[in-house]
């Protein structure tokens, strides 16, 4: 099979990472304070949870407003990079116009019963390992300067002490992240190994559970309208296995399926539909790890477990037997013939339901065979024959 080709919308994904390194662009800048709404925080509830919202342009969100959720009055607050409060209600921070945010906050508020406050600190085209065609800046790799987590702790902690001062038991939640398309493309055009992903992002999760003692709240990353590439699938497995590590918790990884079944404004970019289902779904993953139940986003839908394979079950003891037939027992309750040397069926019957085998207590001494099939289909238990010998 062909592997697809990247498309030049996908591609656009890198294009702000794959340029050459000797220029440093602006990065992530404080947000207009104008823009933002500031309000009197309200709380209608005794405790709110803190989260950083980082990664790509998923994460940022592309959908619709109007088709939106929205947390109720005094449950969800947004706070901008300057510390400007509003509630917690599409476009959050700098989306295009709709994000999966205020559905996570509903959410998890329903799951945990305390509100929500939250940064908006994503930035679309970003990528996780530093390879040498990346820009300045624009990538998470904590092991250089330039990187956007150091960057954006760094305002989300001032954040965060204007949320404490504005509502009650501030603490925090969780680095909720959505990134990797950029890792994949870059893999795929051999610019960097899955490897070098996969330690950058775990150095970037240890750093996160470092400096906030909370985990990195992961939705797995989607897919593209245009076909599949290895790499893209690759790189999921890899973000769903870091859900073993104590610093990440996957939240929800069915976001590839948001292509196959249309929930996308572009190749890459999911619609409203889909920024919905990611953020009610992650919402509740977060809240029921927060409470302790444990029983958070699982992964992808398990392969259904092959059947055991049959195995020749039939026991015959001891073999050759002396002065009475031997004991037979099989794996389950089968039908059961027995013949001698020349052919001759000489018995038949069924066994019990644990699979024994009665022979009368009187046979002459010779070589016998023994066929059995299972009276119903059980996998564990297959059509065998097998021989064994009477000494009289």
């Amino acid at each position: 099979m062909s592997v697809p080709r990247i498309s030049v919308l996908a591609a656009l994904l890198l294009s702000a990472v794959s340029v050459q390194a000797q220029q440093r662009p602006d990065r992530v800048g404080p947000a207009d304070p104008s823009a933002a709404v500031s309000v009197s925080p309200a709380p209608t509830l005794s405790g709110y949870d803190f989260f950083i919202v980082a990664g790509q342009s998923n994460a940022k969100g592309q959908g619709d407003a109007r088709s939106s959720l929205r947390p109720d009055v005094g449950e969800g607050y947004a706070i901008s990079r300057t510390g400007e409060i509003s509630l917690l209600e599409d476009p959050f921070g700098n989306a295009e116009t709709g994000s999966a945010w205020p559905a996570f906050a509903k959410a998890y508020t329903a799951r945990t019963g305390r509100g929500v406050i939250m940064i908006p600190m994503a930035k679309p085209g970003t990528i996780q390992y530093r390879n040498p065609w990346v820009q300045d800046g624009k990538h998470w790799d904590v092991r250089y300067p330039d990187n956007l987590y150091d960057y954006s702790s760094e305002l989300a902690a001032d954040a965060y002490v204007v949320a404490e001062a504005s509502l009650p038991d501030v603490r925090f939640g969780g680095w909720l992240w959505i990134q990797g398309g950029a890792d994949a493309i870059a893999v795929y055009e051999g610019r960097q190994s899955m490897q070098d992903y996969e330690e950058a992002y775990h150095r970037m999760a240890r750093k996160v559970y470092q400096d906030w003692g909370g985990p990195v709240m992961h939705i797995v990353t989607g897919g593209w309208t245009g076909g599949e590439v290895p790499e893209g699938v690759q790189l999921r497995e890899v973000q769903n296995a870091a859900d073993a590590l104590d610093e990440v918790v996957v939240v929800y990884s069915d976001a590839y399926r948001f292509a196959q079944i249309g929930w996308h404004v572009d190749e890459v970019h999911w619609d409203q539909r889909g920024l919905n289902e990611a953020g009610t779904q992650a919402g509740d993953a977060a809240g029921r790890w927060a409470m302790g139940e444990g029983g958070t986003n699982p992964g992808p839908e398990p392969e259904p477990e092959p059947e055991p394979e049959p195995t020749e079950s039939l026991v015959i003891a001891p073999n050759p037997s002396v002065g009475s037939p031997p004991t037979i027992t099989a794996a389950c309750k089968v039908r059961y013939a027995i013949f001698d040397s020349m052919g001759r069926r000489l018995l038949k019957g069924k066994s019990n339901r644990d699979g024994e085998i009665d022979l009368p207590n009187r046979a002459p001494s010779g070589q016998y065979s023994i066929q059995v099939r299972p009276v119903v289909d059980d996998p564990a238990c297959v059509q065998e024959t097998a021989t064994f010998t009477i000494i009289n």
